[in-house]
C-alpha cells in the first residue's frame, strides 16, 4: 500500500482515486459486476416477453412469469453477493494484495447468508419511508388518472426519498464493514452508523455522484432507443428488438459505471477509519514488521 492510499482524503480525492482504480483494475470489477447485472439482463428481457405480449407461445406464457422471478431472485441474490466481492476486491487493491473474481466472490464462501441478509436488512431500514408513502399516495390518487395520477406519484415518491436519502448515509458503509473486517450482519448495520457519524454528507455523496452518473448514462441511452424506435417507425415492426437492445444497454451500464460506488463507499470506509481510528498508523507499524506489542517494548 503506498503512502497516498494511507491519508485522509477529500471527497473529490476519493471519487478520483476511485476512478483510477477501476480504471486499473476494470476487468476485475466488470466481472464482478457482471453476474448480478445478466441476472437483471435476463430477467427484463423475460419480463417483457411474458407480460407485453411479444411472444404468442402458449408455452413461454406459461414459463415466463415463472424465469421472470427466478431471474428476479438470482439478481437479489448475485446482488448482494457481488456488492461485498466488489467491496473485498477495492480493499484488496487498496491495500495491494492480489486479487481475482474468483477470490473475490470465494472470501464470501462460508458468508453467502450474511450477504443476503445484510442487503435485504440494510434494504428495510433504508425504504421503510416508502410504505406510508405508497399508502398515501394511493389514497390521493384514487379517482385520478392520466397525468395527474402521474404527477401525484412522482411528487410524493420525490419527497419520501429525503428520508431516504438520510437513511441510506447511516447504513451505506455496512457492505464495506462485512467485507473488511468479517463482521456479521448486525455489527456492520452498527458499525456503519459509528464509524459514519459526523460524515454523513460525504458517505452519501459518495455513492450517490458515481450512481448518478451511471443512471443518467443508462436512462439516457434507454430514452434514446426509443426515441429512435418511434423516429424510424421500427419500434411497432420490432418490439422486441427494442426491448432486448435497452436491456443490453442497461446491463452495459451497469457493469461499467456501478462498480465506482463500491470502490469509493470502500474507499471513504478507510479515509474513516485513518481519520477516527488512526488506520494509517496501524497499517504502517505492520508494513514495518512492528505489532503493537513491539512497539510498547521499544519504547519501554
Amino acid at each position: 500500500m503506498n503512502a497516498e492510499a494511507l491519508r485522509p482524503a477529500s471527497l473529490g480525492e476519493i471519487l478520483d482515486r476511485a476512478v483510477q482504480i477501476f480504471r486499473s483494475h476494470f476487468l476485475l470489477f466488470a466481472g464482478i459486476a457482471a453476474f448480478p447485472a445478466l441476472a437483471t439482463l435476463l430477467e427484463s428481457v423475460a419480463s417483457d416477453q411474458a407480460f407485453r405480449g411479444v411472444s404468442r407461445s402458449l408455452i413461454w406464457r406459461i414459463t415466463g412469469p415463472l424465469l421472470t422471478f427466478i431471474f428476479w431472485v438470482a439478481t437479489l441474490i448475485f446482488g448482494a453477493l457481488a456488492a461485498g466481492a466488489k467491496c473485498r476486491a477495492a480493499s484488496e487493491v487498496l491495500l495491494g494484495r492480489p486479487v481475482t473474481i474468483s477470490s473475490a466472490y470465494g472470501a464470501f464462501r462460508e458468508r453467502k447468508g450474511r450477504l443476503i441478509g445484510l442487503a435485504l436488512w440494510q434494504g428495510m431500514l433504508v425504504l421503510w419511508p416508502m410504505i406510508p408513502v405508497i399508502v398515501i399516495a394511493t389514497m390521493i390518487a384514487t379517482g385520478s388518472s392520466g397525468n395527474a395520477l402521474w404527477t401525484i406519484y412522482a411528487v410524493v415518491f420525490i419527497l419520501a426519498g429525503v428520508p431516504c436519502a438520510i437513511l441510506f448515509a447511516r447504513y451505506a458503509l455496512a457492505f464495506a464493514a462485512t467485507a473488511i473486517t468479517d463482521s456479521t450482519a448486525s455489527d456492520s448495520i452498527k458499525r456503519s452508523v459509528e464509524l459514519g457519524r459526523g460524515y454523513r454528507g460525504k458517505v452519501f455523496w459518495a455513492f450517490a455522484l458515481p450512481m448518478g452518473i451511471g443512471m443518467a448514462i443508462g436512462a439516457g441511452g434507454a430514452g434514446l432507443l426509443e426515441w429512435l424506435g418511434t423516429w424510424a417507425h421500427r419500434k411497432d415492426l420490432h418490439p422486441l428488438l427494442f426491448v432486448d437492445l435497452q436491456a443490453l444497454w442497461t446491463f452495459v451500464t451497469t457493469v461499467c459505471y456501478e462498480p465506482l460506488t463500491s470502490i469509493a463507499i470502500t474507499l471513504t470506509y478507510y479515509d474513516l477509519c485513518m481519520r477516527k481510528e488512526g488506520f494509517d498508523i496501524v497499517q504502517m507499524m505492520e508494513k514495518a514488521g512492528l505489532t503493537a506489542a513491539s512497539a510498547e517494548a521499544e519504547t519501554a
